[in-house]
């Protein structure tokens, strides 16, 4: 993934476990109320085992589902972005065969030397 998107990326998996987190909650507290008649510690026992059970289903789907290949690039998509500029700049002869394209270089202020001393 280029490095411009790896922050939308991120961005979008944390929403999702956030509202994931905020939904199962409110399920949990649902199934502790509504077995609130069994006593405290099974009704928080109840809501422990849905939530025990969902990390279950969402295992299974990570398994069974998601397939994640060994990466294959030699280069990441930031590098073959370059590599492909460098090609058409010498493709276009901005270069002479041989020579080292210069690169611009900030120009320093000059030195401030006490006078009589040049």
């Amino acid at each position: 993934m280029p490095s411009k998107r790896q922050g939308l990326a991120g961005a979008l998996i944390n929403s999702l476990l956030q509202l994931g987190i905020a939904v199962l909650l409110g399920v949990a507290d649902i199934v502790a109320s509504e077995t609130a008649g069994q006593g405290l510690k099974n009704s928080y026992k109840n809501a422990f085992w849905l939530e025990v059970a969902c990390a279950g289903v969402a295992l299974i789907v990570l398994v069974g589902f998601v397939k994640l290949d060994k990466a294959e690039s030699a280069m990441t998509t930031d590098e073959k972005e370059a590599a492909e500029i460098e090609q058409a700049a010498g493709a276009s002869g901005a270069a002479d065969e041989g020579e080292i394209p210069r690169q611009e270089v900030e120009a320093r202020p000059e030195e401030k030397r006490p006078a009589g001393t040049e």
